[in-house]
């Protein structure tokens, strides 16, 4: 899933603890990519 973010709201907020908490993003399941490169 891909998502922009515009303004500093509920979306940012989460995607903040995701980037900075790894505890955080066990415990939702998810990851953060952030950049403008591909992944292999």
């Amino acid at each position: 899933m891909t998502k922009d973010i515009y303004s500093k709201n509920a979306d940012y907020q989460k995607f903040q603890v995701l980037k900075t908490n790894r505890n955080k993003r066990r415990r939702y399941g998810e990851f953060f990519v952030e950049g403008v490169r591909n992944l292999n």
